[in-house]
Order: C-alpha cells, then sequence, then structure tokens
C-alpha cells in the first residue's frame, strides 16, 4: 500500500482482477446449467474489466482520474433523475441533503467513461470485438437476444412456431462463452501481473524448468 491508498492505480486493478475471478466462478456455475444467456452477461463483464486494467497498465493515475470522474457523474445523474421524479415521496430533510450533494458534485469535474473509447485506446482494441457480440446477443434486450426464445417452424421460412422459456443452447455456444471468458480472465491477470512488476517464480518451478 502507498500514501494513495485505495486509490493507488495497482490497487484498483488488484480490486478488478478479484471481481472478475468471481465473474468467472459464476460463469461456470451458470454453465453448468446451461444459461448461456447470463453466463454470456458476465463473460461481457470480464472483458470491460480487462479494459480497465489494460487503461490502468498504461495510464497509472491518469486512467484513475477518469474513473473518479465517471463516478461523479453517475451520482450526478443519478441524484438529478431522483429530483426530477414527479411521482417521489417527499422528504425535505433528505431533499435538502440530496440538493447539497448535488451542488458540490456540479463543482468537481465530471464525465462519463465509454468502454469503445477505453477499449480502443489501448492494446486490448481487438477485444472490443467480443464485448460488442456479448453486449448484442445477450448483454442487451436486441432482436438478436430475443430471437432465442422464439422456435422456428422448419418447414416454412420465418414463420414462427411457438415460445420456448427455457431454451436449451447449442453445445459450442457454451463453449465459446467459457472460452471468451477465460480468454478476459487470463488477460486481466497479465496485465494485472505486469502492473505489479511480475510475480517472481517459485523455487518449484525453477526447479522444474532445470
Amino acid at each position: 500500500m502507498t500514501d494513495a491508498g485505495a486509490a493507488d492505480h495497482r490497487v484498483i486493478a488488484a480490486l478488478l482482477l478479484i471481481r472478475t475471478m468471481s465473474h468467472l466462478q459464476a460463469i461456470i456455475a451458470l454453465a453448468r446449467v446451461k444459461q448461456v444467456v447470463e453466463s454470456r452477461m458476465l463473460a461481457r463483464a470480464c472483458f470491460e474489466n480487462l479494459f480497465y486494467v489494460a487503461a490502468l497498465r498504461e495510464k497509472g493515475d491518469k486512467f484513475v482520474l477518469k474513473m473518479k470522474y465517471d463516478e461523479i457523474a453517475s451520482r450526478h445523474a443519478r441524484g438529478q433523475f431522483f429530483m426530477q421524479l414527479q411521482n417521489r415521496q417527499k422528504d425535505a430533510d433528505r431533499d435538502a441533503k440530496l440538493l447539497g450533494m448535488l451542488k458540490e458534485w456540479a463543482k468537481e469535474k465530471r464525465k462519463f467513461l465509454s468502454a469503445k473509447e477505453t477499449a480502443l485506446a489501448g492494446a486490448t482494441a481487438n477485444s472490443y470485438i467480443y464485448y460488442s457480440q456479448l453486449s448484442a446477443d445477450a448483454g442487451h434486450p436486441t432482436f438478436s437476444s430475443l430471437n432465442r426464445y422464439l422456435v422456428s417452424d422448419e418447414m416454412q421460412e420465418d414463420s414462427i412456431r411457438g415460445i420456448d422459456f427455457n431454451p436449451i443452447p447449442e453445445e459450442h455456444e457454451m463453449t465459446d462463452t467459457l472460452s471468451w471468458a477465460c480468454e478476459a480472465a487470463i488477460s486481466v491477470c497479465v496485465g494485472v501481473n505486469e502492473l505489479l512488476g511480475h510475480t517472481p517464480a517459485s523455487e518449484d518451478s525453477v526447479q522444474a524448468r532445470r
């Protein structure tokens, strides 16, 4: 730990590694019960973690500032949205505190982070292809993702026979999902390892190579 504490870019990278490993555990559990959409949503999150790790590795504390600006922008936007709700339950003390916080946030620099811009700015540019694909077929309620629950009539092209509430994914879909998630997780491990100055080889591994 340094004087920067939790704001140190290396600490944040370590937290992203922990978050990614947690995602991977959940992806494996979901794969075992054939929940391909849900596992792909988490695989998408693994790639987003990778974009952040790569940015921290390349830009260090400068990217930490961008994360801070994103956090302030998000809080400010959520607070404004809440205050604009017409049917919310009014509370004078709470509203006064929130208005005070909104004024303070308004004084600070704030800007939302873009996953695409973060990915394309560094070594993870190619990985954005996976992220965008996972967003389209699982992360968002698109025609592509919703089409999974439709049962087509094999005899008539473009004819819908019904709706499947629990569609069984094709085998390659689960294999691809696990493969992509592992690729993202391994890349996160490599990025964090490089950022922390590389993990020294254990004596056992040195002896094995000899």
